[in-house]
């Protein structure tokens, strides 16, 4: 693994600035909280993209007059050379944004700054909520498991 990149071996994810503003319903961004990711994400990284997934996508979720306002807020991103998966992470951005495109805005500052905060949040929606009843379940067995007192947080 030597001269092997820091984020490509498998279980490390690249250090990165915290992501700005917060994903979808509170999600954390995956570097903000320091989180060891699989890079290309399982399941994904061997599903290729085309620029016309792009264009189909944004004719389905904004208006005709934006299409091209839009293509070219997109367009932005993927021409730096550490910018990444670009039409995977342009699909990413156009879900997450919804038809808004202010928020399609933040997703692509987002994705500027790091990339994997979007993929994350637009392909494992589910993993993304940070709070769930479901979760608080497993922390609390957690505990259990180890011998210790959760926190009074948790138990409610």
């Amino acid at each position: 693994m030597a001269g092997t990149p820091y984020h490509r071996i498998p279980g490390r994810a690249k250090p990165g600035p915290d992501a700005q503003p917060d994903g979808p319903a509170g999600s954390p961004s995956l570097s903000s909280i320091g989180a060891p990711v699989a890079y290309g994400y399982i399941g994904h990284q061997d599903m290729a993209h085309t620029r016309d997934d792009v264009l189909a996508l944004v004719r389905a979720t904004f208006p005709d007059a934006r299409w091209q306002g839009v293509l070219d807020l997109l367009d932005t991103y993927g021409v730096e050379s550490f910018e990444r998966e670009r039409e995977r992470v342009q699909l990413a951005v156009v879900r997450l944004s919804e038809g808004s495109e202010p928020r399609l805005r933040e997703f692509l500052a987002v994705a500027k700054r790091d990339y994997r905060d979007v993929l994350f949040w637009a392909e494992y929606p589910e993993d993304a909520r940070i709070d769930t009843p479901e979760k608080r379940q497993a922390v609390r067995e957690l505990f259990k498991k180890l011998g210790i007192d959760p926190p009074a947080g948790l138990l409610e």
